[in-house]
């Protein structure tokens, strides 16, 4: 039941795209996973779109963000690092292996020097944002790497 009304509900054929709550139509990243949890398949029309959309909107350079803040927070707001793997991950099982090896690439410099990732980085200069290391960040690259190493 929860499957279908997700299916129905969750995905929004305006922004073609899965979105953050039932019926609404504000986007958010993390609709990244439903393809590498099973929920969907990864080929399928509506996650095909959703990685378009979210490509589109909320891409930059190769940080993707999580969602855009709709109101000031009070907080500095950065790309959340784990959704730029989350999309590496969803491009190899969407069979775009290239595309995901070229963006595993772009990501590897927003590593520290020590090869750990924060939560969230600032588009504009790569400033780190948030919590330092973030093993959420780390668990997300691994899920990359294994995914293009043909190991999901």
């Amino acid at each position: 039941a929860l499957v279908r009304t997700v299916l129905k509900s969750g995905y929004s054929k305006t922004r073609r795209s899965f979105v953050q709550v039932l019926g609404g139509t504000r986007l958010d990243a993390a609709a990244l996973t439903f393809s590498l949890t099973g929920f969907i398949d990864s080929r399928e029309p509506r996650m095909t779109s959703t990685i378009a959309t979210i490509q589109r909107w909320l891409t930059r350079g190769p940080l993707v963000y999580r969602y855009i803040a709709e109101q000031e927070t009070g907080r500095e707001e950065g790309a959340f690092l784990p959704c730029s793997f989350w999309l590496v991950e969803a491009l190899a099982a969407a069979g775009r292996i290239e595309e995901a090896q070229d963006l595993l690439v772009r990501l590897a410099p927003h590593a520290n020097d020590l090869g750990l990732f924060p939560e969230e980085i600032r588009h504009q200069d790569g400033a780190f944002l948030g919590n330092f290391p973030l093993a959420l960040t780390h668990v997300a690259h691994l899920g990359a790497l294994l995914r293009l190493a043909g190991k999901d």
